[in-house]
């Protein structure tokens, strides 16, 4: 039987600024303070890993191809597929493995 993932949740008042607050994995995200946190501990994570987690927090479930990646987290600079992979490393490293929490390769395309 498998397990159907829990999208992630978006609390329902997020700040004046339009930036939102995502909950997921037991994780929170702080868009407005580009804060990340789990069980109330705040985590490092690179900006550029951090902007690719909001990125596809916001197409959670959707395949998020390459050049998407490439026009939020670089604007658009040109760079090789390997740092885009390293990136995703990085945001793996940092969330590790918990259950309901997927990010899923879509090789030759981009990530889900």
């Amino acid at each position: 039987m498998s397990k159907k993932l829990r999208p992630p949740a978006v609390d329902d008042s997020p700040p004046s600024s339009g930036a939102l607050r995502w909950r997921f994995a037991g994780f929170v995200l702080e868009e407005s303070r580009r804060e990340l946190s789990r069980d109330g501990v705040v985590l490092k994570l690179e900006p550029k890993p951090l902007d690719a987690l909001m990125l596809l927090l916001r197409h959670a479930g959707e395949l998020v191809t390459k050049d998407e990646i490439i026009h939020a987290v670089w604007g658009g600079r040109a760079v090789t597929d390997n740092v885009i992979a390293r990136c995703v490393a990085k945001l793996r490293e940092v969330l590790g493995e918990p259950p309901g929490l997927r990010l899923v390769t879509v090789h030759g395309f981009g990530y889900r």
